[in-house]
């Protein structure tokens, strides 16, 4: 495949990621009676997505890695239990929905940037 294609499915990935829980945090502020904790707890890593999704748009390589980092973080707290779901379908649709997509949009930045870089010139 061409890279760009792989890295536009990247993009593509990470935004509806990022606008998912958006739209989420967004729901869940407005019908709170006090949204200064739903803001801390949902907008501090909304915010880090944002910003890793932002890198990722501009530089491939640094922007992969940030959100493979930030999935495999997710997971760690998952699997430390500060993230506790209660049954195995809550579990499997955080992971689907927290963990998965940064991984996968991650992977594929970085597999982009590597089949688009340049060849090292002949000796």
């Amino acid at each position: 495949m061409k890279p760009k294609f792989i890295i536009n499915f990247g993009r593509a990935i990470s935004l509806l990621w990022v606008g998912f829980w958006s739209w989420f945090i967004i729901s869940v502020l407005t019908s709170e009676r006090f949204p200064v904790d739903g803001l801390v707890h949902g907008g501090i890593p909304l915010a880090l997505a944002l910003i890793a999704t932002s890198v990722a748009w501009r530089w491939n390589r640094i922007g992969g890695a940030l959100l493979v980092l930030e999935g495999l973080t997710l997971a760690s707290i998952m699997a430390s239990g500060y993230l506790h779901p209660n049954s195995p379908s809550a579990a499997l649709f955080m992971v689907l929905t927290l963990v998965a997509p940064p991984i996968a949009s991650g992977l594929l930045f970085l597999d982009g940037w590597w089949r688009g870089r340049s060849p090292l010139p002949a000796a």
